[in-house]
């Protein structure tokens, strides 16, 4: 996982081409006008989920995991925390559902905040806990890219 703020993205180097473009899509959109749903950049290797929403508490919430994509989640407005732990063989609380990639674990994670202009790459085995409040419950958008391995 990295998390980092949008304006220092060059210093790093990728593996995947689709991070690259991926981070081009976030420079060169009006994000803040982007509407909420689904855009597509490159058909299903490539696209970028929109979504307003108000952070949570972390009770009854678990750390997710994908298989198939790795997620480039940007903060356009607001702050959250957001939870991590590698994944190593936690128990499963929730099956994989492969029509979403995703699923489920038990796992204890460390938080960070982000809030607006920063991102977090997660990588495929990343356990990842997203929107939880900080300080108060807050509305975010954020911008979820998810880049096909």
């Amino acid at each position: 996982m990295i998390i980092d703020k949008l304006e220092n993205v060059k210093q790093y180097s990728f593996k995947y081409e689709g991070i690259y473009k991926a981070f081009e899509f976030l420079r060169h959109t009006d994000l803040i006008n982007l509407g909420e749903g689904k855009h597509d950049i490159d058909n299903d290797d490539l696209f970028a989920l929109v979504n307003t929403s108000n952070t949570t508490e972390i009770a009854g919430r678990y750390p997710e995991a994908h298989k198939k994509y790795i997620d480039v989640q940007y903060i356009v407005s607001g702050e959250e925390l957001f939870g991590y732990a590698p994944y190593n063989n936690q128990k499963i609380q929730k099956e994989y559902f492969e029509a979403r990639d995703i699923f489920f674990c038990f796992a204890e994670t460390t938080f960070v905040k982000l809030e607006k202009c920063m991102f977090a790459i997660v990588f495929p085995g990343d356990l990842h806990l997203p929107g939880i409040k900080f300080k108060v419950i807050s509305k975010v958008k954020k911008i979820v890219v998810k880049v096909k391995i």
